[in-house]
């Protein structure tokens, strides 16, 4: 019969007494989940006669640091790890694989938890570890904002622990100082509220995003040293834009180096401390850094078609890389087991050529504005073809880890509209972990996290296993997120990804969106969701969602279907919009003035009551307020803009 836990009889939950903080918390965590599904909590105790679950650390030299091994002999059922980290990995494996609950979307509302009489387990002996060593997810937008709450950031905290995930990637922001002091960095907000729910669940520090100017804040040196600034236009500047150091300057790399493990020091729980140019283009321009560059390589700065092998900047990816290396060697020297984070990107996408990094440095190589219809491969699109070179290039020069970063929320410029990628995910990754990458940093931020929740799940999932089937990881999803009503949902996401494997298919003859495969089939432009969901789509979701509504049986999944019918309003709305904005720029692009007005006039017109949908809902996990708010606004001046030149050139005729 095998193992067996009942409402009659619920076996103790045995730790021991010197168990560590990360064992008790999984224990914790076990008995409240248990309670919930059979009704009725265990105790936690140190030892038991009759049936129990332990929880332990082991010597399995067989287990990596975050494996773990769940197995029953007789009336006790183990799960035990070589660090405590796995124990709680391990636990919720345990209440997911043989349990039956499900953690896909963000608790309470995203989870399925099972009621059951009984739940046999059966006869077990499984050991699991890591297939990617680096499984994370971004808080770059943590710093108490409105409409991104603390308590939406622990949300995502506790999701990544119950499905495996290990890294946070977070950034310090600007903040003012008092009475009108000038703005600086700072990190004090992140570590009262988020690090301590970091830390109670084992995961990792990753201060890995754009910070160069927190490493050398012009802040505090720019008026006694702007010759530590890069020299734009003839005048040395603070403008965070890329490369934005003058990185010939000893003393300036000097004090940069300095400040990196000064903050070292300061939290020793840091794992990856990063480097990374700020966002943008460009890099010094002085006699000296120019002396840095290939003699025989045209002077740019950028900005350039990266998306083509002679958008390639070598100059600045040398500069680049020999500022890592001096990080890289001084954090090796004082802390030899924290690693150097280096972002290869736009026009430093591609390996140094001259260049070989120290071995604790860890690039993250930027998957930017990929093609989401294809999967990244030798054989594939133009553009995800390139990127799958560029990665091979970097495993032949690069012989430590290697990252990716990847944007499976289809980045701010998508607006929280559906990006259904999974699928498209799960055939890519094979080849991915033969090529010898080691993870993936995915761009995401809490406003939006149930929007792209499967992509972020089928990551998850990548993580640890191997041969994964969309189909079932599709249907586990749902299961999480709606219950007893997935089934009634489920043709949203069937019809959203067969629209995509259309454009997979035909490429740019089945959107309307696309002039070349050159720039990828399918891309993060948001009126390109127009392809995947039009009006008559939409009202079919509807449908789908009112049935759902009709045979809801808790209120947490009436709760979840209506998020859902939300945000079909949204997509409604945005879609709409973005639809009307592109046909104005094709106007634009012909010359038909009045057309090209007119239309940009309707999308103005469009943008405030979108915002305000939003801001309704703002909160929940399902929109990205300030993300979006950020692009809806940007897009209406920029049509205001083409309105003024278009109007203008009216009246010149």
């Amino acid at each position: 019969m095998g193992f067996t836990i009942s409402r009659q009889s619920v076996p103790a939950i045995v730790v021991p007494q010197e168990a560590a903080e990360l064992v008790r918390f999984a224990s914790q965590e076990l008995k409240r989940y248990l309670g919930r599904v059979l009704g009725k909590e265990p105790i936690i105790t140190q030892s038991a006669d009759g049936p129990a679950i332990a929880l332990k650390i082991c010597k399995d030299t067989n287990l990596s640091q975050e494996g773990y091994e769940i197995r029953t002999d007789g009336q006790t059922l183990t799960i035990s790890a070589p660090e405590p980290v796995g124990v709680v990995f391990g636990t919720y494996y345990f209440l997911t694989q043989y349990v039956g609950c499900r953690f896909t979307g963000l608790a309470p509302d995203g989870e399925y938890i099972p009621q059951r009489e009984s739940v046999e387990i059966g006869d077990v002996a499984v050991q699991r570890k890591p297939k990617l060593w680096y499984r994370g997810l971004q808080f770059s937008k943590t710093e108490g904002l409105n409409d991104y709450p603390a308590e939406t950031a622990i949300k995502r905290i506790d999701w990544m622990a119950k499905n495996g995930m290990n890294f946070v990637l977070y950034t310090p922001k600007y903040q003012f100082g008092e009475g009108g002091a000038d703005r600086f960095y700072t990190d004090t907000w992140f570590f009262r509220h988020i690090y301590p729910e970091v830390r109670k669940r084992g995961l990792k520090l990753d201060m890995n995003h754009h910070n160069l100017f927190y490493w050398l804040p012009p802040e505090k040196y720019f008026k006694e040293h702007p010759e530590w600034y890069a020299l734009r236009n003839g005048k040395r500047s603070a403008y965070p834009a890329q490369l934005a150091i003058c990185t010939s300057n000893a003393q300036a790399v000097e004090t940069l180096v300095q400040n990196v493990l000064a903050y070292l020091r300061e939290h020793p729980e840091v794992e990856i401390v990063g480097v990374i140019p700020e966002d943008g283009w460009g890099m010094c321009e002085c006699e000296e850094c120019r002396k840095l560059d290939f003699p025989d390589e045209k002077f740019c700065v950028g900005p350039v078609d990266y998306r083509k092998p002679e958008g390639e900047n070598r100059s600045k990816a040398r500069r680049y890389a020999l500022l890592v290396n001096e990080v890289a060697r001084a954090v090796k020297k004082e802390f030899p087991s924290v690693y150097v984070g280096m972002a290869a990107y736009i026009d430093i996408q591609w390996p140094p050529r001259d260049v070989v990094l120290e071995d604790n440095v860890v690039p993250w190589v930027a998957i930017y504005w990929r093609c989401g219809a294809h999967p990244l491969g030798p054989h594939s699109c133009p553009v995800n073809t390139l990127f799958w070179d560029i990665l091979k290039e970097w495993k032949k020069a690069h012989v430590g880890r290697l990252i990716l970063y990847e944007y499976y929320m289809g980045m701010a410029t998508y607006r929280s509209l559906p990006f259904p990628v999974a699928e498209v995910m799960i055939r890519e990754w094979p080849g991915l972990k033969e090529l010898g990458v080691d993870g993936a940093t995915i761009q995401s931020t809490g406003e939006s996290h149930e929007t792209y929740g499967l992509n972020y799940y089928t990551f998850a999932r990548l993580g640890w296993e191997d041969n994964l089937e969309y189909e079932e990881v599709l249907d586990d999803y749902l299961l999480g997120m709606f219950g007893s009503v997935a089934s009634e949902v489920r043709p949203i996401w069937e019809t959203l990804v067969g629209n995509l494997q259309r454009i997979e298919k035909f490429g740019v003859r089945a959107t309307p969106y696309k002039e070349s495969v050159d720039e990828g089939c399918f891309t993060q432009n948001a009126w390109e969701f127009n392809a995947l969901a039009d009006s008559r789509a939409l009202e079919r979701f509807r449908a789908c969602c009112r049935r759902a509504l009709k045979k809801a049986v808790t209120d947490r999944e009436r709760r979840q279907v209506e998020m859902l019918l939300v945000s079909i309003r949204y997509w409604e709305l945005a879609g709409r919009a973005m639809d009307v904005y592109f046909r104005a720029t094709q106007a634009d692009k012909k010359d038909e003035k009045e057309k090209a007005v007119k239309l940009y006039k309707d999308f103005i017109s469009q943008v405030d009551p979108i915002l305000d949908h939003e801001a309704r809902f703002v909160g929940r996990g399902w929109m990205g307020l300030s993300n979006d708010t950020d692009q809806w606004r940007r897009s209406g001046e920029r049509a205001r803009r083409r309105i003024e030149v278009v109007t203008t050139g009216m009246k010149n005729v």
